[in-house]
């Protein structure tokens, strides 16, 4: 079996690089070697878990029926939202900052994380206290707030120590952790469905929150700081400032990636956001892990190049050669996994081409959107300014057509034409940033 895994790892070695003469016209930095030996360990850890944690969802979705089924993904969005004020961006700053130092005579990596995690326990603490006061004043169920609030500081905790297993090139780890969590999650929601038959929304709320739960503890065990000096020293005002523009570009994400349950379950109510979810996690859920893939070994890398324009260039050539393979592909996914869900999630074409476009686009604004940031400080900046106005068009135009129409294809087009706006703005302060 061994023999069988390393002969098939070596073929497919040989088959990228054949590609990559093939679509660039020369053979493979010693870089982008480098980039692939790493992304193997983020394919084989994000593959598995994404694979778990898609059956985890398709048996939720059966399990629980589109109307709890749409409370959760309510829940989850909301939770994401709180998640921003209580790390800051300082998450995205340390897996930075550490990957950028961590080889110099100064190791800051201790000092990062002191500084992440006080300020992380501090917002976290106002983040709470101030999502109580407006759960009181919107009258929110009290399970709920207690749930969102559950949610949100356990995803706050795995931030954070994914981050540093990123910013210390721990891919192997973060691999095998993923796969750990994602088993746990799966173990959790079939107990919770099957054993004791709690068939609600909470049941995978508490199988995604013990998930959670573990990967942080085992992630934060593994952290190399009894190696570290004490005493480091380092800008601390860099830290913060850098996670403050990311924090920036979160709330712009939010707006991409969020606002739309939030609207779709008050004007078309929980049930239908049920169905959009399905849609979406068909669609979505096997792009983002491409892009966590993809960023997870790219953004750390690029951060350190010399030879940005040429990533960029390749970056530009793949978005084209592969849009329309991939948007096939998407489209016959979804409707693979729709069937999957069962009958109470009906089987239409035409959503299932619009989110087949919408995750194309979701995958691209992704990558521009780290690529941008990972430029410099005043990218970082820029690449949030972006996102932001985006975010904002798209809060407006799907809002504008609530008030006129309830139809599902409506939102999508809005979604698709505000992701359209995203790549326009990202390329031209790409362009500007690098002139390339």
């Amino acid at each position: 079996m061994v023999k069988l895994v390393a002969s098939l790892k070596i073929k497919v070695i040989k088959l990228v690089e054949y590609l990559h003469r093939k679509i660039f016209g020369h053979e493979m930095s010693d870089v982008m070697r480098k980039f692939l030996r790493n992304l193997s360990w983020s394919f084989f850890g994000g593959i598995i878990s994404a694979g778990i944690l898609f059956v985890v969802s398709v048996l939720a979705g059966r399990f629980l029926g589109p109307e709890e089924y749409g409370k959760y993904n309510m829940i989850i969005t909301v939770a994401v939202g709180l998640v921003i004020p209580m790390t800051l961006g300082l998450d995205i700053a340390a897996s930075r900052f550490i990957m950028i130092e961590k080889d110099s005579k100064k190791n800051v990596a201790r000092y990062i994380l002191k500084k992440v995690i006080f300020y992380s326990v501090v917002s976290s603490l106002i983040g709470v206290i101030v999502f109580i006061v407006l759960g009181e004043f919107l009258g929110l169920e009290g399970k709920i707030v207690c749930l969102v609030i559950c949610l949100s500081l356990g995803l706050t905790f795995k931030n954070v120590t994914d981050s540093f297993l990123r910013g210390f090139s721990l891919f192997n780890k973060q691999a095998k952790f993923k796969i750990v969590e994602s088993l746990i999650v799966l173990g959790v929601f079939i107990f919770l469905v099957s054993i004791l038959l709690v068939r609600t929304y909470d049941s995978y709320v508490w199988a995604i929150l013990v998930g959670y739960i573990i990967f942080s503890l085992i992630s934060f065990k593994s952290l190399p700081f009894k190696f570290l000096k004490k005493g480091a020293m380092y800008k601390n005002k860099d830290v913060i400032r850098y996670g403050y523009f990311v924090a920036i570009g979160a709330v712009a994400s939010f707006l991409l990636r969020g606002s739309d349950k939030i609207l779709i379950n008050e004007f078309l109510g929980t049930s239908i956001l049920g169905v959009y979810s399905a849609y979406y996690v068909a669609a979505i859920l096997p792009i983002t892990q491409m892009q966590i893939i993809f960023v997870n070994v790219f953004f750390p890398m690029i951060s350190q190049s010399k030879n940005i324009n040429e990533a960029l260039r390749k970056i530009d050539r793949l978005a084209v050669i592969f849009f329309l393979p991939l948007t096939g592909m998407i489209f016959a996914c979804v409707y693979g996994i729709i069937r999957l869900y069962g009958d109470q999630y009906p089987i239409d074409l035409l959503l299932m081409f619009l989110f087949s476009i919408y995750a194309v686009l979701f995958f691209h604004v992704g990558v521009r959107q780290w690529l941008l940031a990972s430029l410099s400080k005043r990218a970082v900046l820029l690449s949030s300014v972006t996102a932001l106005s985006a975010g904002v068009l798209q809060v407006l135009l799907v809002y504008g057509v609530s008030r006129v129409t309830v139809n599902l294809y409506y939102f999508m087009g809005a979604i698709i034409i505000a992701n359209i706006f995203f790549i326009g703005i990202n390329e031209y302060f790409t362009r500007r940033m690098v002139k390339y």
